[in-house]
């Protein structure tokens, strides 16, 4: 035991010397694109919704849930920024240290770390696209938190796909996603369920050998 302590000692002397840990080391660079963001900047447009699967854990968990167990992990509404460019929408962050929220991200930065990618376009007029807009960017400009009940019954705090819903539901004037999942007794929406939406259509999608074009539902 003494001879543990002697070294724990040593090693608190050798910190205390080495002094205050460095904190002007520049901050890691942000990964490339995927190479298909360019393709999926091109294809968009305001009020798109865009889909992506990445290698992150609550991607990957969000895809569990849908019926296949695989697939998308995450969405978001494509808008314009202040400055024309187009940005993306979304229900993100870390559910788990209750700092996820909506939030805005420039689209190639929502697509940094997506193996694939889709666009589908509501099935809405020009005033229902807006309005769709209008109440993403009004939910980020509130902060309003990530839902980590994943419940329906209150619209304060959101989901990835429960903001998407209720954006593409004004947009529509009718429930746009009328299948949803059921877990444990409650209705949640899936990312498949909202992929199926009979109010979107599928306009673009990543391929392994470049961007591919969809032209309906198979």
């Amino acid at each position: 035991m003494r001879g543990r302590v002697l070294r724990l000692a040593g090693l608190a002397a050798a910190l205390a010397a080495a002094g205050p840990a460095r904190t002007d080391r520049p901050a890691p660079a942000p990964p490339p694109p995927p190479a298909f963001a360019g393709a999926a900047r091109a294809a968009a447009r305001p009020g798109d919704v865009l889909f992506k699967a990445e290698p992150m854990f609550w991607a990957r968990l969000a895809a569990r849930f849908n019926a296949d167990g695989e697939g998308f992990g995450h969405v978001g509404i494509v808008a314009a920024g202040d400055d024309g460019a187009l940005i993306v929408i979304h229900a993100g962050g870390d559910p788990a240290r209750a700092d996820g929220r909506v939030q805005e991200a420039e689209l190639t930065a929502f697509l940094a770390t997506a193996r694939e990618a889709a666009l589908y376009r509501p099935l809405a007029d020009e005033a229902g696209i807006a309005a769709l807009i209008a109440y993403a960017a009004a939910r980020a400009a509130a902060d309003a938190p990530f839902d980590r009940r994943f419940s329906l019954e209150t619209a304060d705090a959101l989901y990835c796909t429960e903001l998407v819903w209720r954006a593409l539901s004004l947009a529509v004037g009718k429930d746009a996603v009328p299948e949803k999942t059921m877990r444990a007794g409650a209705a949640y929406i899936a990312l498949d369920d909202l992929a199926e939406s009979p109010d979107l259509v599928p306009v673009w999608r990543s391929a392994p050998d470049g961007p591919a074009q969809i032209v309906g539902r198979d």
